[in-house]
């Protein structure tokens, strides 16, 4: 299950996702179940992207809240720097990608499995 939950303080709103792929991680925990190639490459693109924080991504937590993807965190100066619009759409923008790039990823990875195997392969033959 993906989730989101918004917390809200006088000069700043924290927005965290769980996506798919870490929700199905933790129920692969309790039932070996699961695609754990989507997992370590949500993994890994959250990791290079929280360390692009400070130059990319000002919104983004370097650190998500626990049992979450990602987490945003808005503050008054970031709405007038920004605007409250534009920040809605690099929100929305930044978790519609991710899915997206998550299985160009995964699609990418099993295109070059494919091959290795392949070229291996013929040297058998």
């Amino acid at each position: 299950k993906e989730s989101c939950m918004i917390e809200s303080t006088s000069n700043s709103v924290r927005i965290s996702f769980l996506f798919k792929q870490q929700a199905q991680q933790q129920q692969a925990a309790t039932d070996n179940g699961g695609d754990t190639l989507e997992v370590s490459i949500l993994f890994q693109w959250m990791r290079f992207l929280t360390q692009q924080a400070e130059d990319h991504y000002q919104i983004l937590r370097k650190k998500p809240l626990d049992g979450y993807s990602v987490s945003f965190l808005i503050t008054n100066k970031n709405i007038q720097v920004h605007g409250q619009k534009q920040l809605q759409q690099t929100i929305i923008n930044f978790c519609s990608q991710m899915d997206k790039e998550c299985s160009d990823i995964k699609i990418q990875v099993n295109a070059q499995a494919r091959y290795v195997t392949t070229e291996f392969l013929k040297a058998f033959n």
